[in-house]
């Protein structure tokens, strides 16, 4: 017994007319007896009544209609689901990212993978920097936008946007503009800033802008979370550099003040990738 005989039973039941169902099965009448007369013999069952006139279903026929009806759609929209899972297009994707691109570079991103692909899934997660490369080569994350330049050679990266650093201080700072970096004194002024680890290129990079206005932070707070540090930030407990991208939302209490200074964002994912799912949202970016 097979699925296309199941199939060719159901439709003759339905149509209860040899010719019209070979016609809608692109078959002939006698492979399509055929078949019928093989599902029978198979299941010792009589499952048509034929008459010259027409065609019945018998009460064992109609109850295998009633029954095998549903578990053929079950089967097919299955099968279309594993199709769509070999093409890429279902599934689940876990990405990680900073909370600075939650606001513009994020939504648009996902916007288009929605459009593309209106059946996946996507988990958002927000790592510390040294989690994102062992997250993502032990397949607990699938992509990874980061600020953190890795080198991993089980990793493939590419650049996907530069911005611009900014000072975040509270709205009534006296700090006003760049020009008071320079002049003001900041000897009492705290700063919340993200963890800083020999070789990692975000801190570095937030160090240069700091070493350029001759600014040597006392550090009073230290997060990795935009969202911890504008919070800190609008409550007067200190001074932060972040990505201008951070002030894309009204954020009350915050000032930014843009430096010239720039700021690279990358994506990552597995090198060799061959879930065609995650190959897909790749291309996307």
């Amino acid at each position: 017994m097979t699925s296309q005989q199941i199939t060719s039973f159901i439709r003759l039941a339905k149509e209860l007319h040899f010719w019209r169902t070979s016609y809608e099965l692109n078959t002939t009448q006698s492979a399509l007896s055929r078949q019928i007369q093989a599902l029978e013999n198979e299941l010792g069952l009589v499952l048509f009544k034929r008459t010259k006139r027409k065609v019945e279903l018998t009460d064992a026929g109609k109850y295998l209609k009633d029954h095998w009806e549903p578990l053929i759609e079950q089967l097919e929209a299955t099968t279309a689901y594993a199709r769509k899972i070999q093409n890429g297009s279902v599934g689940t994707v876990a990405i990680t990212h900073p909370g600075s691109i939650s606001y513009k570079l994020l939504p648009d991103f996902l916007s288009r993978v929605s459009e593309q692909y209106p059946l996946v899934k996507v988990e958002l997660v927000q790592l510390k920097y040294d989690q994102e490369v062992e997250f993502l080569i032990n397949f607990k994350m699938d992509i990874a936008f980061s600020r953190y330049l890795h080198s991993n050679e089980l990793l493939e990266c590419r650049q996907v946007n530069v911005e611009n650093f900014a000072f975040a201080v509270s709205e009534n700072h006296f700090i006003k503009t760049l020009d008071d970096f320079r002049t003001a004194s900041l000897d009492n002024q705290k700063f919340i800033l993200p963890a800083h680890e020999p070789g990692y290129s975000y801190a570095d990079l937030i160090n240069q802008v700091l070493a350029h206005y001759n600014i040597k932070p006392s550090l009073y707070y230290e997060s990795d979370y935009a969202s911890t540090v504008l919070a800190l930030v609008a409550r007067g407990l200190g001074i932060s550099v972040v990505p201008i991208s951070a002030s894309y939302p009204f954020v009350p209490g915050v000032r930014f003040i843009e430096t010239p200074f720039e700021l690279p964002l990358y994506v990552y994912w597995r090198k060799n990738e061959e879930n065609p799912l995650i190959k897909n949202i790749i291309l996307l970016i």
